[in-house]
């Protein structure tokens, strides 16, 4: 079974996922709060829910509008498990990383620790730390404990584990080697996303026969068998358990193979933009982006750099729709991803909705606008337009943006310092360059690297 912490609409709720929809447990009349009152559930109580999961009807939920797709951006995931009393991280745990920094394959597990501020969710963005440029990715399986867990042995250790999620210890490199300790680089504010779902044993038996791939903006970085561990599951939470006791809820991130950015010739490092995702066969995939804030902060470009950012994304997007066949253009890569199709169909709609909006906010300077529970509509414009093939793909893109770049045109410097009103509260009041800036320009950036993402994962 898989589970999942999540907000819907700003609300949390505690939700299973089956195959790629997910359901609020209180839809299903069951009253859990979040994975770890899952996990200190009694018995009695646990039977009950997997009963009741197991003969629930997903599709017809989700044909009710009462479930989602992991797609609807109305769905919100949390840190697979709620609020762990202990992070524990294992350091070179796989053969291949011990290598490629030149360590000795160590006797005992080398352990470490995170705290709670690390945490972060799937698909959250992470702000990359503005005091180095050393920002490293590490694919890790992640292990959640069951039950308490005191001085046990290897044979008995796998009771007492609940299940497993997919952890990226994020590491600032040069923070990390500032001591001998590696605590400094292994605590920057959300440097340990978890998720999406924790998957329970009972599902996941065997889980070193799975497989683990860390994709950089869809290029493969890291690859490895959960069976390369020089530790496994059982060894490391025996091992734990011996000087410290292990409670419901706690993780050990296992350690990570080879690949990272900070072994590369020359090194690779996480930039502003960039999507990191991790992968682990009948777990999922764990998916983030990085910005640096401060370039969030920046002003607004003026119209000229506007119009020649859009130019280039046109460029881009028909570059990569002309190499696209029609089986690469309508593949789901995982389940909640939008097919290339699909997200070509998004972006031509959200340019041409923004600049209807903003040319509603110049005439009605009092008119609220942008997005607002609009999902539907989004949906139902990526079903319409997302079975396209390339050149009706093509053409509707290129309108959309013709007609934007040409509405750029005729703007002031004068029409971007107006104050609009925007339907959300978290955005508010802002200049017309400022919404143009976010909801046009980045957001056709944001939707190009993501179409080049999911291109490269088919070369």
């Amino acid at each position: 079974m898989k589970i999942a912490n999540i907000k819907i609409e700003g609300k949390s709720a505690f939700a299973v996922v089956k195959g790629d929809i997910v359901i609020d447990v209180q839809t299903l009349g069951l009253n859990i709060q979040n994975t770890l009152a899952w996990i200190n559930a009694d018995a009695a109580t646990k039977a009950f829910f997997s009963v009741t999961v197991e003969g629930t009807n997903a599709e017809q939920l989700l044909a009710e509008g009462k479930a989602y797709k992991m797609i609807d951006d109305r769905i919100e995931f949390l840190p697979a498990v709620h609020e762990p009393k202990k992070i524990i991280c294992v350091g070179h745990n796989f053969r291949t990383h011990i290598l490629e920094m030149k360590r000795e394959v160590p006797k005992y597990a080398m352990i470490f620790a995170k705290y709670h501020n690390v945490l972060a969710g799937h698909k959250e963005v992470i702000p990359i730390p503005e005091v180095s440029k050393e920002f490293d990715y590490e694919a890790e399986l992640t292990v959640v404990i069951g039950k308490q867990a005191k001085a046990i042995s290897i044979e008995n250790a796998l009771e007492y584990v609940a299940g497993y999620t997919i952890g990226n210890d994020l590491s600032v490199r040069d923070y990390q080697r500032r001591t001998i300790q590696f605590l400094q680089g292994k605590s920057f504010d959300k440097s340990g996303p978890i998720g999406p779902v924790m998957v329970t044993t009972d599902e996941l038996k065997d889980v070193d026969k799975e497989q683990m791939v860390l994709r950089l903006n869809g290029q493969i970085m890291q690859q490895t068998p959960l069976a390369d561990m020089v530790f496994d599951v059982s060894t490391l939470v025996s091992q734990i358990s011996e000087y410290m006791t292990l409670e419901p809820g706690d993780v050990i991130m296992t350690g990570t193979p080879g690949g990272v950015g900070a072994a590369r010739t020359p090194p690779v490092w996480i930039q502003h933009g960039d999507t990191v995702e991790v992968e682990i066969t009948n777990i999922g995939v764990l998916r983030n982006t990085f910005k640096l804030l401060s370039k969030s902060k920046e002003k607004y470009p003026d119209i000229a750099a506007m119009k020649v950012s859009l130019a280039e994304d046109k460029l881009a997007y028909n570059a990569l729709l002309d190499k696209a066949s029609d089986e690469i253009l309508h593949t789901r890569p995982y389940a909640d991803s939008w097919t290339i199709a699909e997200a070509i169909a998004h972006i031509t709609d959200a340019i041409d909705f923004f600049q209807n909006e903003s040319i509603i906010a110049l005439n009605n300077p009092e008119e609220k606008v942008g997005r607002h529970k609009t999902q539907a509509r989004r949906l139902a414009k990526i079903a319409e337009y997302g079975q396209d093939a390339a050149e009706p793909l093509k053409a509707n893109l290129n309108a959309a943006m013709d007609s934007c770049l040409q509405w750029l045109q005729e703007l002031t410097d004068a029409d971007l310092a107006k104050i609009i009103q925007h339907k959300l509260p978290k955005f508010g009041a802002m200049e017309l360059g400022s919404f143009l800036d976010h909801f046009v320009v980045g957001h056709s950036k944001t939707h190009l690297r993501q179409v080049m993402n999911l291109m490269n994962r088919f070369e």
